[in-house]
């Protein structure tokens, strides 16, 4: 029951932010206000099953202060409040608010946030969090007691307070008013939607049978519990619904124009000018009756019903035509009742029912609709070997047919005359047998085929989730992050409905996350530089989603002062990550690759915010682990977008399929830049390895049999070339032949067999055989080896001589850091080999011919950290005592202890390359290792 609690507190808090900050713009808007009443309602509920008194009581103030605001929302209007009288009561954390609206929200998304610690809270620590945090929670009452004066204070208020009638009788047993409850809770919903959407088409006949449905429902579970003022307040609703949907081509000529000729007509509808604006204002006000009625039926005002039923009958009189009230003699008001047809009930429809899966029955699902289509188009190639054999059998018939002819001149017996016609008749049959059998096996993998399609596809549905899942908190935060730099900032989504794969839904919440961190503090100017420059004060953040030729493209942009160009050059030269002549010489787009390097800011100080240079970084390298793009677009002085271009899923893979040396293997589209075929003659000799000129450029040919430690063909002739790379570093793998596109099923490794060099996972072939998809990344690392001149495979005799200098492995991530490394080990005499982050180590030391001495690496790293990979070599039986020096910029004593943990041999900082101690510690370590 307890985890049921916190699900339901974690779906109510969504409900609660984005309703608090609605209610920021239209902040009189009652649909928001009682969707948040519902919320701290429902937890509310929900705490009391469970016994947490702490819970309750916030949800209860919550849900008080709600009802306060709905009665009279006028206050929130922009009305400031008294500021020494707030001082004087509220928290220090809320005075800084001038506004009635402002402090609300504060103080709710308070209590959101208080609620969400405590449904967090394990359940052995509640006891012990109540009794600690009690006065937190005091606190937070307390402030939204002040809360509710400040709202008070000065407000429309009942000049005498109303009569409350007795709540009704003979109710029944609890937990059917309870199920009574639920039911208006359900159908009020419907029925505020499709009153709504009545007023872009009041002759909807589908929205006024869902109404009719919604308030029929009411009224007979209200008849069940005996509770005859919602009987009587469904019945008028239903009444009403019926008779527009028989004549509702007469609400486009329904007149309303002297609404003041209606006796008894509420001086608050008569400012409405149509009847479709005046019929949703009366039936809103008849959800609210019935929805107080089931929330709280022991205290509901009874006057309530009898007004509402007066205003619903004057609304029928006028849709009907008849005469104002005051023309005749008034009698006891009541609405006319019409019987509908048996008929006329229209069927209601199934709801969907939701079953908890595992996200591993999904894979596998997906895997066999996978397979599923595999086996399906195996059997084309069944077919037409039977389609060669019934022509053999045809063929068979023609040699009998020619072997009667060639008999008939020779005397045969009857005997045998009647024995070759009986053989030719079988042949016959067979073979008319065998084309229906062959015409019903195509029939039938044509239905196959199709099932198969549709199986897949659903279960690819079902890995899918709407866009709008994964951008829930964005609000609460872009308004959080905003009001702290003191900047206005409005966020716009769309494309929330748009579908995406949960796996990259859930790593890009955090990268957009990133994104708006960057656009808030660097993007965004403050409100007096946005207004010196000509634009609106508050600022647009937008971020969109869209399926676009079969790709997903997620954008964040905004409409804040842009890069600037020259003073990205500034930086990057003042960073020394190039020459200033070279800078001057970068295009635009070659500039903002610079954005993306690891620890990379054009900030001078670091916050909280930002400025640390990471967040871009890890953007992109969370957008080439799915095999996705970045980029960037901007404009000085009128914003910045980025867009990121990925994969729909990452359970399907489209792939070119390439042959080297008789084997298939499969590269992933997102990951190749071109491919051609080469002529001999077109191949340079010149350099250290063969290249091409490509672009303009010259790069260098890579045969991938090479990489695999295969036989090598000549580059005679045609040569079939896949180029791969990003930024400005490209290779050409030269692969046999190309076996063309395909769409793949990704079918992971198994986790024991650990990371496999230059693979990242399997998948099955059109015709059911394995092909493993090629590690594009692992790939390129091997290139630039064989670019630079390293030997890739090294023989056995190569390593004889005992006096070889110690070879240490240098991960970093950090261009800058891996060379430094590089250069100071080089310079101290030892043999260094680089990797670029953990995955690209962890394939150096498995495929090394000559095992390392020691690695030197990097804590925070993409694709595989520095823990991690210890991790893993402290596991493998013959890596297990390699000595490991992890360095970072991290020095607390929490990152210590879990290098530690991890089985580092020694845990250093990177200041430590200002002295000696990161060769004494090398030299350590090794003579330690060598008295092993």
């Amino acid at each position: 029951m307890l985890e049921l609690f916190k699900v339901e507190v974690e779906n109510q808090k969504l409900l609660l932010t984005e309703g608090l900050l609605a209610l920021e713009d239209a902040p009189t808007n009652d649909d928001r206000l009682e969707g948040l009443m519902r919320a701290a309602h429902s937890i509310k509920g929900a705490a009391r099953i469970v016994n947490l008194d702490a819970a309750v009581d916030v949800a209860h103030k919550m849900e008080d202060v709600f009802e306060i605001i709905r009665r009279d929302p006028e206050p929130l209007k922009d009305r400031s409040y008294d500021g020494q009288l707030a001082a004087a009561s509220l928290a220090p954390e809320f005075r800084a608010q001038t506004t009635l609206r402002g402090l609300l929200t504060d103080l709710m998304l308070a209590g959101v946030d208080l609620l969400g610690r405590i449904s967090e809270t394990p359940e052995n620590k509640i006891a012990e969090w109540v009794t600690k945090r009690r006065s937190e929670v005091e606190a937070f009452i307390a402030n939204l007691d002040v809360y509710a004066q400040l709202h008070q204070q000065g407000a429309t208020l009942p000049t005498a307070e109303q009569p409350i009638a007795p709540p009704p009788q003979n109710l029944g047993d609890m937990s059917m008013m309870d199920l009574f409850k639920v039911e208006v809770e359900n159908q009020k919903v419907v029925l505020t939607d499709h009153l709504l959407s009545l007023e872009n088409d009041p002759t909807n006949g589908d929205a006024l049978e869902s109404l009719m449905r919604a308030a029929h429902s009411i009224k007979g579970a209200a008849r069940i519990v005996n509770c005859d003022p919602a009987v009587k307040t469904a019945h008028a609703m239903e009444d009403a619904f019926e008779a527009i949907r028989r004549s509702p081509e007469n609400i486009a000529v329904c007149s309303i124009e002297n609404l003041s000729a209606h006796a008894g007509l509420s001086e608050k509808y008569q400012s409405q000018s149509t009847f479709v604006a005046l019929l949703i204002d009366v039936m809103l006000d008849g959800v609210d009756v019935l929805w107080q009625i089931g929330s709280a039926p022991e205290s509901f005002d009874g006057t309530k019903v009898p007004a509402f039923l007066e205003q619903a009958a004057i609304l029928l009189r006028i849709f009907r035509g008849q005469k104002p009230a005051n023309e005749t003699t008034p009698e006891k008001t009541q609405i006319a009742v019409d019987e509908p047809k048996p008929d006329s009930q229209p069927i209601p429809k199934r709801v969907d029912s939701f079953l908890r899966v595992t996200a591993n029955n999904l894979n596998r699902i997906l895997a066999l609709s996978g397979e599923s289509q595999i086996e399906t188009q195996r059997l084309r190639p069944f077919a037409e070997n039977l389609t060669r054999i019934k022509r053999q059998m045809t063929d068979l018939n023609f040699a009998l047919d020619h072997l009667r002819d060639v008999l008939a001149t020779e005397h045969l017996s009857d005997e045998a005359r009647a024995r070759l016609s009986e053989v030719r008749d079988r042949v016959t049959s067979t073979r008319g047998s065998f084309s229906d059998r062959l015409a019903e096996l195509d029939s039938i993998g044509r239905r196959h085929a199709n099932v198969s399609k549709r199986l897949y596809d659903a279960a690819i549905a079902c890995r899918m989730r709407p866009f709008s899942d994964g951008i829930q908190g964005f609000p609460r935060m872009v308004r959080d992050i905003s009001r702290q730099l003191g900047k206005k900032v409005k966020l716009k989504i769309i494309g929330e409905d748009t579908q995406v794969d949960r796996d990259i839904l859930e790593k890009l919440e955090a990268k957009i996350t990133q994104l708006l961190r960057n656009a808030i503090d660097h993007g965004l100017e403050s409100p007096e530089e946005r207004v010196a420059a000509g634009k609106p004060e508050t600022c647009t953040i937008t971020i969109a989603a869209r399926h676009s030729s079969g790709k997903l493209l997620v954008s964040v942009g905004d409409d804040g002062r842009g890069i600037d160009y020259d003073s990205l050059r500034g930086t990057i030269v003042k960073r020394e990550l190039t020459t200033q002549d070279t800078a001057e010489r970068l295009s635009e787009s070659e500039l903002l690759e610079f954005l993306f390097l690891p620890g990379f800011s054009q900030k001078e100080r670091v916050t909280e915010i930002s400025g640390r240079g990471v967040g871009l970084d890890i953007v992109y390298n969370m957008v080439k682990s799915v095999r996705g793009t970045v980029r960037i677009y901007t404009n000085p002085g009128h914003g910045t977008r980025f867009e990121l271009q990925l994969p729909l899923t990452l359970s399907v893979l489209r792939s070119l399929l390439v042959e080297v040396n008789d084997q298939p293997y499969a590269i992933p589209l997102t990951e190749i830049t071109s491919t051609f075929k080469l002529p001999g003659e077109d191949v340079s000799d010149s350099g250290s390895q063969p290249s091409f000129k490509f672009n303009g450029g010259e790069i260098d040919l890579i045969p991938v049999a090479r990489l695999f430690e295969q036989p090598v063909h000549p580059l005679n002739g045609t040569n079939h070339i896949v180029v791969v790379g990003e930024r400005d570093q490209h290779f050409g793998l030269v692969v046999d032949r190309f076996l063309g596109e395909r769409e793949l099923v990704v079918q992971a490794l198994d986790p024991r067999l650990g990371k496999i060099q230059d693979v990242s996972a399997g998948a099955l072939m059109d015709d059911g055989k394995p092909v493993l998809i090629i590690d594009v990344q692992d790939i390129i690392r091997g290139a630039e080896r064989i670019s630079r001149g390293e030997t890739m495979f090294l023989r056995k005799q190569d390593f004889e001589d005992s006096n070889v200098a110690k070879r240490i492995l240098v991960a970093d991530d950090s261009l800058t850091v891996r060379e430094m490394e590089r250069q100071l080990l080089t310079e101290a005499g030892y043999d260094v080999t680089v990797a670029v982050d953990g995955v690209d180590a962890w394939n150096s030391l498995r495929a090394a011919s000559k095992p390392f001495d020691l690695i030197v690496t990097d804590m925070d790293m993409p694709r595989m950290s520095g823990i991690e990979l210890c991790e893993l070599i402290r596991t493998d039986t013959t890596l297990g005592d390699l000595p490991v020096i992890m360095i970072t910029y991290k020095d607390r004593e929490t990152e210590r202890q879990r290098a530690i943990q991890a089985g580092v041999s020694q845990f250093m900082t990177k200041s430590s390359f200002e002295d000696h101690s990161f060769l004494d510690a090398i030299n350590q370590l090794l003579r330690e290792n060598a008295d092993r």
